[in-house]
This record gives structure tokens, sequence and C-alpha cells, in this order.
């Protein structure tokens, strides 16, 4: 019970060890400009989920996800942990299931997945994305945690003649930049206008923005 108090302070004060400084040519604004969440987590968390994809070609991609658990607890804990791969559909196409100790501090742990096979490709034209979903249960098999992140598969790099190449493709690349203000609001956007500036740069032409 009781009432508890969030006070947050902020301030626009010049600091002259960050790049761009207040002397470029747009404006560092102070304050919250952007979503604040507050999270309540359990006596031990998936704190990150990180993940590598070493190999992507048509036929096949190998993923490796590494997942780091911080936990307050005074002795150490067995857990599993459940690691997860959907495919751009939603359809669960692997799972693993690994028991992993964890107590006072923080432990890291490497998966790697099944390989996939015939992966779909992710590109500007087919933007899917698959999902890596992580749950943590603990020791009477309760999900303590769960969390996920969002990934897409391909591969590029650059031809001898400088084109750029995806998925052993040539893309040409057509594209501009942006700037994350706008009247009256400054760098505190809605989402809505997020979402309005990339339809309009999408009905350009572009696909890709820096």
């Amino acid at each position: 019970g009781g009432v508890n108090y969030i006070i947050v302070r902020v301030d626009n004060d010049v600091d002259r060890s960050l790049i761009p400084s207040q002397k470029a040519d747009f404006v560092l604004y102070g304050g919250l400009t952007r979503d604040v969440y507050l999270r309540i987590r359990p006596s031990a968390y998936i704190a990150s989920v990180l993940f590598d994809t070493p190999v992507v070609s048509r036929p096949s991609a190998q993923i490796i996800a590494t997942v780091q658990i911080d936990g307050r607890t005074r002795r150490t804990h067995s857990y599993r942990l459940g690691v997860g791969v959907l495919d751009p559909d939603g359809k669960t196409i692997s799972h693993k299931q690994f028991t992993v100790e964890a107590g006072d501090g923080t432990a890291g742990f490497k998966f790697e997945m099944p390989e996939i096979s015939t992966p779909h490709l992710w590109s500007p034209a087919t933007p899917g994305l698959y999902t890596l979903q992580v749950t943590l249960l603990d020791e009477e098999d309760t999900v303590a945690h769960q969390t996920s992140e969002t990934f897409g598969l391909r591969w590029f790099g650059f031809a001898d003649d400088g084109a750029f190449m995806l998925n052993g493709e040539r893309l040409l690349l057509r594209g501009t930049h942006r700037h994350e203000e706008h009247a009256g609001y400054g760098a505190a956007m809605p989402d809505a206008l997020h979402v309005r500036d990339m339809e309009m740069i999408k009905e350009l032409g572009a696909n890709f923005v820096r």
C-alpha cells in the first residue's frame, strides 16, 4: 500500500563532451522527447536478448542467441530457459529448452538454434521479420519472465563495379534523410507523425532512410 512517487529531472545544459554539440545545424532539445516505460521485473529476469546470423543464404540460415539473465536473489536458483523462433507468419518453426543457473548478479548464456531451411529473406519489397522469443521458467515451472526480439534474415555486400547487392541481387538504393522534428512539437513528435513521415518517404519512391 501507500503512495509512491517517481521524480524525473531533465536539463539541457551544454555538454561539450557530446557530439554533435549545440553549435550544429539543428537543435538539441531538453526534456523527455520519447515514450517512457515503468517496467516491473521479477527477482530474476531476462535483461537482454542478442542474436547473430553468421550464415544466411537462400538454402539455409543459422541463428545464435545470447541471453543475459539478471538475478537479485541471495542463492542460486535453477531455471528453464525456452528459446523459440517464429517465422514472419507467427508460426513456431523451432524451440529449444535449456537448464540454467542464476542468482545474485548477471549471467550470460549462448545457444545455437536449429538451422532454418529456405528462409524468408528480408528486403524492402518483402520486409518480413522473424521473432526470437525467450521464456524464463522458475523451479515451480511457472513463467517468471518472457521477452522477444524481431529480426530479418538477409545478406548484403558490394559487387566489384560498386553496385550494392542484397541477397545476391543488385538493389538500386534510392533514399533521403530525415530530421525527427515537426512544427509545434520539436523532437517530441507523436507516433502518428513518425508514421506519416515514413509514408511520404515511401510515396517518393525511396527504399532507404538515413
